[in-house]
């Protein structure tokens, strides 16, 4: 009994277990991006005031009793007063290849890696579940890249940071929204991307399943 006590609040303490494997943590969706930026979206009482958003780098680890992914979110947003009410912390907890949990102020986010990031800047179809796994450069006007989500198809596709879109499938792009648009609109199947690259133009070949 005294074993099974401590084997218990080993678990429930943070930072006491170590994080599990690759086959126990299981299928992180490509389209994780995405689903937090719907659930945002869906759960913020004004997710367009958002300021200073970062999502951290998916880590191995668990909650409670299970094992899967941690993705932390890190933003200030307007409370139902319309007052902004500092940075807050959410930790949004993946298993078998679905959101499972949501959690606010996390334990394991204070050690997450943050990027900047925007629930309006994501490249997918919603409608078809498709997702480049690119994350634009948010202070630039035009879609230039600053990072490539690893094994993505954007990744797959050879897209590099600092990479400028300017056409899908022939397609002109002006922003990051004609990016998502061009995509959602994009049959299954293969197309090229007309990218600048250190001032030269490039063409690459992008395949969604």
């Amino acid at each position: 009994m005294l074993k099974r006590f401590w084997f218990l609040f080993l678990l429930a303490v943070p930072g006491c277990t170590n994080a599990p494997s690759a086959t126990e943590a299981g299928l992180l969706p490509v389209t994780y991006r995405t689903i937090i930026a719907e659930t945002v979206r869906k759960t913020f009482t004004d997710p367009r005031s958002l300021q200073d958003a970062a999502l951290g780098d998916p880590e191995r680890g668990r909650f409670r009793l299970d094992s899967g992914w941690w993705v932390c979110l890190r933003v200030d947003a307007r409370n139902v007063y319309s007052g902004y009410v500092a940075l807050q912390t959410t930790g949004y907890f993946f298993r078998n290849g679905k959101l499972a949990d949501i959690v606010p102020d996390e334990p394991s986010c204070a050690r997450a890696d943050f990027h900047p990031w925007s629930p309006w800047d994501i490249g997918p179809s919603l409608e078809h579940g498709r997702h480049l796994g690119v994350n634009f450069d948010m202070s630039r006007s035009e879609p230039v890249v600053a990072s490539v989500d690893a094994g993505s198809i954007g990744a797959m596709a050879g897209l590099m940071s600092g990479d400028t879109l300017t056409a899908y499938a022939g397609q002109p792009l002006r922003n990051r929204y004609d990016v998502a648009q061009a995509v959602g609109d994009a049959p299954a199947g293969g197309a090229t991307i007309d990218i600048v690259r250190d001032g030269e133009p490039v063409t690459v070949q992008v395949s969604f399943p």
